[in-house]
């Protein structure tokens, strides 16, 4: 039994402990920004675990217009949909927000010679910037325009799952076709190997990891405890790995990731003859030093997962901007200048000082949040956003604001992948629409479904299409 001295000593703990977040609280509101009313016990973190993160957002910006806080848990985070004052805070002042606030981690405060400390998207400082700049010359122009002959052979074999499963089902799930191809890109071209995903792409090793890396929801109980109770910490990292393993077959996978990256460096090191056109060779030839393998891993292989998706009505037209003659280039080389001539989570920044713009106070160490899907859908900036229209992004079109679209967000620290990824996508989109039509089923959604994860956006229900080739009736 508890005696009178344990209870009266709980007491008191417990309401210093409810003073000292009250204060954390109202510190941030004094400041004058509007948003919802925080929980003494979860901040905004229990509206956002029970309706959803997208439909939450817009109901608060709905109310609170495109400057507000909110509390994600402990964390107070600004939402900023003012598209001049994120010119100010990604472009001119990105110096004062060059770090990214690690809002959607899992664990806390890694420990010294964890492999997930070198991915570039948690380095911090001159530490990113150091890393940045060697991995930048690898993205050149003519760096890619060496891996497109690469790039178009995986797409060979993305063809042929095509064909297979078309012959098989009526219709295909077109993202796990994409997913497996993207996997076999990126391993492909960052370290030289093939993995042959797509010769099982409902079931590959590598994906699976994938699955399991990107897999956590911000609608986890697991994830609500660790972000309004970050003393109980050392408690959700450890379950967190427990179902790492259980999920991943009793086996961590980003240090399966990792050793796969061992395997291919101890192979060249044996062999020289085994050097490669890839990316990770490209890294160590542009500054003729050692790459740490783990940051090859983190900054190549969990990278992403691409989704691609393709409009029925709208393939003739795309299909038409790639008749180009070959005027003497090889096919590769047209299908890369023909990808260039086609225009095409959360963007997250750490205030590193206080700053302030008009009205506008950001204390240091406050995150600021970019909700990229609510720009995107914004009927104010996009007129019928739900409508595919290529038009908007054509030449002649200026109407938008530079910073109303951006996927791979913007300024400095946008995404270092970013036209490796367009290219990829470009390439593949262009082969399809030139051989198939693409038209719904009944599986596909009139209205897609994503599913929101710490790290990404995907489908929650698959993309489901009929592949019909041109040279057939429809």
């Amino acid at each position: 039994m508890f005696g009178p001295v344990t209870i009266v000593l709980f007491i008191i703990l417990f309401t210093i402990w409810i003073l000292r977040r009250r204060k954390h609280f109202n510190s941030f509101v004094k400041l004058g920004f509007p948003g919802p009313k925080p929980n003494l016990f979860f901040g905004n973190m229990w509206e956002l675990y029970w309706k959803g993160p997208l439909s939450c957002l817009q109901n608060w910006i709905d109310q609170y217009g495109n400057v507000f806080i909110y509390f994600f848990g402990m964390r107070p985070v600004l939402v900023v949909m003012d598209l001049d004052l994120l010119k100010e805070i990604l472009i001119k002042d990105f110096m004062d927000f060059a770090d990214r606030p690690g809002l959607f981690e899992l664990d806390p405060p890694r420990k010294p010679g964890e492999p997930i400390n070198d991915f570039l998207i948690f380095l911090r400082g001159t530490r990113w910037k150091r890393v940045r700049s060697v991995i930048t010359p690898s993205f050149t122009t003519l760096k890619l325009k060496t891996m497109a002959q690469t790039m178009d052979e995986t797409i060979n074999d993305l063809f042929r799952n095509i064909e297979e499963y078309s012959r098989q089902e009526n219709y295909l799930d077109v993202y796990k076709l994409f997913q497996a191809m993207t996997m076999d890109v990126m391993v492909k071209c960052a370290l030289g190997i093939d993995a042959h995903v797509q010769k099982n792409p409902m079931e590959h090793e590598l994906i699976h990891h994938a699955k399991v890396i990107f897999g956590t929801s911000i609608q986890s109980l697991l994830f609500l405890i660790h972000m309004s109770f970050p003393a109980f910490g050392w408690f959700t990292r450890n379950i967190r790995h427990l179902q790492y393993k259980f999920w991943n077959k009793g086996s961590n996978p980003f240090l399966d990731l990792v050793e796969v990256c061992r395997h291919v460096m101890k192979s060249r090191a044996a062999d020289p003859a085994k050097r490669r056109n890839d990316l990770l060779q490209l890294m160590m030839d542009s500054q003729n030093i050692s790459v740490n393998v783990t940051k090859v891993t983190g900054n190549q292989l969990t990278a992403g997962e691409e989704t691609y998706k393709s409009h029925p009505d709208e393939s003739t037209h795309v299909n038409d901007q790639f008749n180009v003659s070959k005027s003497g280039l090889s096919d590769n080389e047209v299908l890369y200048n023909a990808m260039l001539a086609l225009v095409a989570g959360f963007v997250n920044r750490e205030a590193n000082r206080d700053i302030t713009y008009g009205s506008i106070q950001i204390p240091k160490g406050t995150a600021v949040q970019v909700p990229v899907y609510h720009l995107h859908h914004n009927p104010a900036l996009w007129p019928d956003h739900e409508t595919f229209d290529p038009e908007r992004f054509s030449v002649d079109n200026h109407d938008h604001h530079p910073l109303a679209w951006q996927p791979f967000g913007h300024g400095p620290r946008n995404c270092i992948g970013m036209r490796f990824a367009q290219l990829e996508a470009k390439m593949a989109i262009t082969r399809i629409v030139q051989k198939y039509y693409l038209m719904p089923c009944e599986k596909t959604e009139k209205k897609l479904t994503v599913r929101l994860g710490i790290n990404i956006m995907n489908p929650a229900n698959g993309v489901f299409v009929k592949f019909i080739p041109r040279n057939s009736p429809k």
